[in-house]
């Protein structure tokens, strides 16, 4: 039974997929290599909520979260790393962003464009600062 149900994974293959009527689909991923899922994920077509390449950091971390308050989308990201953190993102939806800084309270335009039904921006941001990114509507 399990033969019908669950594709089979050979050789260095990171996943496979196996199709169903009505549009079904099971994946299993085949190893653990960094990456698999990730790769299974895009194979779905999904849209992720946020994209961040991988981030260099000395010292320290690159995090950031994001929340919904009153309709507006909030992004927060912070560097606590000894380095520069320059970062191409994108993020679902077409949004339209401004900069909050945290430390003075200044709001700063952002330039972004919209691609594939997602809003792509560049964060650039020095040793332990952090920045809010606020949708205006």
């Amino acid at each position: 039974m399990s033969e019908r149900l669950f594709p089979t994974v050979t050789g260095d293959q990171l996943f496979a997929v196996r199709e169903h009527k009505n549009n079904g689909r099971v994946y299993l991923l085949g190893s653990k290599k960094a990456g698999a899922l990730s790769d299974a994920l895009a194979n779905c077509g999904l849209v992720f909520d946020m994209e961040i390449p991988n981030v260099t950091v000395q010292n320290g971390q690159f995090t950031y979260i994001h929340k919904k308050v009153e309709g507006k989308d909030i992004y927060f990201f912070a560097n606590s790393a000894d380095n520069n953190v320059a970062a191409e993102i994108r993020v679902r939806g077409q949004k339209d962003l401004e900069a909050w800084d945290p430390l003075t309270g200044l709001k700063q335009p952002v330039e972004y464009l919209f691609e594939n039904g997602c809003t792509k921006l560049r964060i650039n941001l020095s040793p332990v600062q952090s920045m809010f990114y606020v949708s205006k509507y």
